[in-house]
């Protein structure tokens, strides 16, 4: 579930979260290991909203499923390596930017799983789960829908 505290790293203008504070604010700070147990939720909540599964989302991260189950499990004892930090921020990113594009949330939740011409007819999921590169790919469409 998605709480309060997960609010600040995900949007700044969020018809669901309505946060002040955004993922590009943390972005930019170099102390990770404080949102480690923010991130986590965050993961949580993209997950959630986007329909993943645990596979995708490890997938997403770069990680193993069961250190992942493990975070979810215990978010306040998860260590997130520098690496899965700067992935969760573009996720959080993609996030935001498709809540600013789309006037309703079905849409933004949906927008990952639609076919896009851009990204070789394939989904922007699919994309982002090539990993690191896909990723910032997909982060920079999104960047340029919001503008």
């Amino acid at each position: 579930m998605v709480t309060n505290v997960t609010v600040t790293i995900l949007t700044s203008v969020d018809p669901i979260f309505g946060a002040e504070t955004g993922a590009r604010g943390l972005a930019q700070t170099n102390n990770y290991d404080s949102y480690s147990a923010v991130t986590i939720e965050a993961v949580s909540g993209l997950a959630e909203c986007w329909r993943l599964t645990l596979e995708q989302e490890s997938a997403l991260l770069g990680m193993p499923e069961a250190t992942l189950s493990e975070w979810f499990a215990n978010p306040q004892r998860a260590r997130v390596p520098r690496e899965q930090q700067q992935r969760i921020i573009l996720l959080c990113e993609i996030y935001s930017d498709l809540h600013s594009f789309y006037s309703d949330v079905p849409s933004a939740d949906e927008w990952p799983h639609r076919a896009n011409q851009d990204f070789g007819g394939r989904t922007p999921l699919v994309r982002m789960l090539d990993g690191i590169d896909g990723i910032r790919e997909v982060a920079a469409y999104t960047r340029g829908m919001a503008e």
